[in-house]
């Protein structure tokens, strides 16, 4: 196992726990103008299995657009781009969400 694949893993868990956090909800908000659909949890399926499978696809506007500038958000601004999957730096790279 590489320190990639556990990276990836601590990764997804911590952009999970963030979107759980009121404190970090609350910043994303005031930061980018977008409110995060009520109730929204990590533990839905759908854009989080996307997540954790760092596909991450440019997908139609709606609630998982919104999930995917969080996850850009959270990586950027709390976890760090140097530390992200090569996936999720590449996707940063080519302009994010």
């Amino acid at each position: 196992m590489t320190q990639d694949w556990f990276n990836s893993i601590a990764w997804s868990d911590f952009v999970m726990w963030a979107f759980q956090q009121p404190p970090i909800r609350e910043q994303f908000t005031r930061e980018t103008g977008i409110a995060l659909p009520d109730g929204a949890t990590a533990n839905k399926p759908g854009a989080w299995n996307m997540l954790k499978h760092e596909t991450l696809p440019k997908g139609p506007p709606g609630r998982e657009d919104v999930l995917l500038k969080f996850v850009d958000w959270v990586t950027i601004h709390h976890w760090g781009v140097e530390h992200a999957p090569p996936k999720m730096r590449a996707r940063l790279a080519s302009g994010g969400s």
